[in-house]
């Protein structure tokens, strides 16, 4: 029983050594192909290398061999091809599936440079300087690039594949090693085409955020160059409202204004771009301009109306007060709170009964809001509703300290001869709130503390 199980693991060893020369064979015959077709040279290995077939494909350096990775029972035989184009590719790039990049990114720090090609972006990891690996990355490149990753990576200046096994199949490698070297032909590039290369994604990228990106790194590395404002010219008129934005943001003057102006009247754009042009609108224009496009957009629902809001008050845009006015009761919570806010800024006393009845809000970020507002263009009229708010455990501690500060306001405001009008005397605790004396009820007068403790008041 011995001797058969010795004899079986020895025809089990010999066919495992019959096998592998059998495909070391077929890869050494197919590997002198590859050479023969592509006009490379093979070489024979020997008991510490294995066969090779190197040359140059054009300007580039080819380089087919073997390495083992393990050792023992674990040990692998590993084919893998190298194309040299250091010094044309940059060698500060790196392209690989999510993982390879990682571990590059552990090691030496960095963070992806994101093209805008989602479908790209989600498969392929690349670092490297932004503008250029944007530059390089058109449609054609990145297409070719997903249909061989994970297979075909890049870094150092050097194309790399590699696959387990001895590497067979003459046709096969030949196309692959062809693959690689017109890969690196595309991903060559000088400093000085960076700017044209990005104009001709900006031009011509089915993508419309890659179009956007490649704008956008035009403006932010070669705000200079004449491509930069060419790119600006022909994105005004893209169909994408984002790609237009991101032009009038470069172009500025009468295009951008238009472009910007069309950009938050297109129901059709996304919400975030309508809000980003009503923001852009109201930082590079002046109110008698941008005032009707903002006014234009209160109403609106989400970012839009949120941004409306706070462009209105940037502005001061005081036609817009009585709409303002109108759709603070009903707004959403955040809304409300910016069109409050945006009353006070606007300084109109025309707001100021919007702002009294915000002080009714459930939400005490739109009570606060409209307190700060009331202490800025309230007037006697505001007082009332104010005071209960400075009394008490239960108003906050911050809307207790708003609605004294807005009294205390209002009052510093009003004329000597105003102050009989209402009944209020200013006692502030040491909490901030104020109370009214108890035996004055049914008259009151806004008088100072000081005045109290025998400091006759000026007439």
């Amino acid at each position: 029983m011995e001797f058969i199980g010795f004899a079986i693991a020895i025809a089990v060893g010999v066919v495992a050594v019959t096998v592998h020369f059998a495909r070391w064979a077929r890869a050494r015959e197919d590997w002198q192909e590859v050479a023969r077709r592509l006009g490379l040279a093979f070489e024979k290995g020997g008991v510490l290398r294995s066969d090779s077939v190197t040359g140059r494909l054009g300007s580039r350096s080819v380089r087919l061999d073997r390495f083992s990775r393990g050792s023992g029972k674990t040990r692998q035989t590993f084919t893998r091809v190298r194309i040299d184009a250091r010094g044309r590719v940059p060698r500060d790039l790196t392209i690989g599936p999510e993982g390879f990049v990682a571990s590059i990114q552990k090691a030496f720090g960095g963070q992806d440079v994101e093209t805008g090609d989602l479908a790209f972006d989600d498969k392929a990891r690349v670092r490297g300087d932004e503008a250029r690996s944007i530059a390089l990355l058109g449609e054609a490149v990145r297409r070719r690039l997903l249909a061989r990753l994970p297979e075909f990576t890049v870094r150092n200046g050097e194309v790399y594949y590699e696959e387990r096994g001895y590497g067979v199949g003459a046709s096969r490698i030949a196309s692959l090693i062809e693959d690689m070297a017109e890969l690196s032909n595309a991903l060559e590039i000088e400093d000085s085409e960076i700017p044209a290369r990005l104009l001709e994604n900006v031009r011509a990228d089915g993508e419309a955020a890659v179009r956007r990106k490649s704008l956008e790194a035009l403006a932010a590395r070669h705000s200079d160059r004449k491509e930069c404002a060419e790119a600006a010219r022909h994105a005004l008129r893209d169909r994408d409202a984002g790609t237009r934005l991101a032009a009038a943001e470069v172009a500025g003057g009468d295009a951008a204004f238009e472009a910007a102006e069309a950009v938050v009247a297109d129901p059709s754009a996304p919400a975030e771009t309508r809000a980003r042009a009503i923001e852009f609108v109201a930082r590079r224009f002046d109110a008698g301009r941008a005032g009707p496009v903002v006014a234009g957009a209160l109403g609106e629902e989400g970012p839009v109306a949120l941004s409306a809001a706070r462009a209105a008050g940037r502005l001061r845009y005081a036609p817009a007060v009585p709409r303002l006015s109108s759709l603070a009761r009903a707004a959403r919570v955040d809304v409300a709170r910016e069109i409050v806010i945006a009353l006070g800024a606007i300084g109109d006393p025309n707001g100021e009964q919007a702002a009294i009845e915000a002080l009714e809000a459930a939400d005490d970020g739109v009570r606060v809001a409209a307190a700060r507002t009331l202490a800025k263009i309230g007037t006697v009229a505001a007082v009332e509703p104010l005071l209960p708010l400075t009394k008490g455990i239960l108003p906050a501690g911050e809307l207790r300290a708003a609605a004294a500060a807005a009294v205390r306001a209002i009052r510093s405001r009003l004329r000597p001869g105003e102050r009989g009008s209402l009944s209020v005397t200013e006692i502030l605790s040491a909490d901030g709130s104020l109370s009214l004396p108890e035996d004055e009820a049914g008259r009151v007068s806004l008088e100072d503390p000081a005045r109290r403790a025998g400091e006759a008041e000026p007439p």
